[in-house]
């Protein structure tokens, strides 16, 4: 029986192949908008922040207009480790070599910390209204939904940590 990450994972590897299936076929670009990120469980308190200086990469949910939210951080790999951790994973179909869009998000230990974001944050976001370009948005109306992330609660984000703050939170342009 595979635990609820290994199913979340081929879930996730199984959309993106579909996708990228329908987009070669349409000819469109698509996105990954019916991938649900895991979420905190609200029957288990998160553990508080703060997490170590860097940038790290990781889901944002939960997020409040106060500048608080649940971040659970990841590994965004590409090229030939991200082939070997899908397939580490059993994620990989047997017979393929390569993943849609060169991508995989492994995330191990889904487990979330309540991170705050420093006064000054920079927030960024794509907009793909005509062609995807980085925008600036205010936490409070992200948190609120006046201003979106391009894949909406599905986005993958960097955060990054000086001196213990959180000082940017950067969407991850995923195709």
């Amino acid at each position: 029986m595979r635990s609820a990450n290994s199913r979340f994972r081929l879930s996730l590897l199984i959309l993106a192949l579909a996708v990228a299936a329908a987009a070669t076929a349409c000819g469109t670009t698509a996105t990954v908008e019916d991938v649900a990120p895991p979420t905190a469980d609200p029957a288990e308190p998160a553990v508080e922040g703060p997490i170590a200086d860097g940038q790290h990469f990781g889901f944002a949910s939960d997020l409040s207009p106060d500048g608080s939210f649940f971040f659970d951080s990841v590994e965004f790999l590409s090229g030939q480790e991200a082939v070997d951790a899908a397939r580490a994973a059993g994620d990989l179909p047997e017979g393929e070599d390569s993943l849609p869009n060169d991508f995989y998000i492994l995330n191990e230990a889904p487990d979330s910390v309540r991170l705050s974001l420093a006064d000054s944050s920079a927030v960024t976001v794509f907009d793909c209204t005509e062609a995807c370009t980085p925008v600036t948005v205010n936490f409070a109306d992200l948190a609120s939904g006046a201003a979106r992330a391009f894949n909406g609660d599905q986005a993958l984000y960097q955060v990054t940590v000086e001196d213990g703050a959180v000082v940017a939170l950067d969407e991850q342009y995923l195709p």
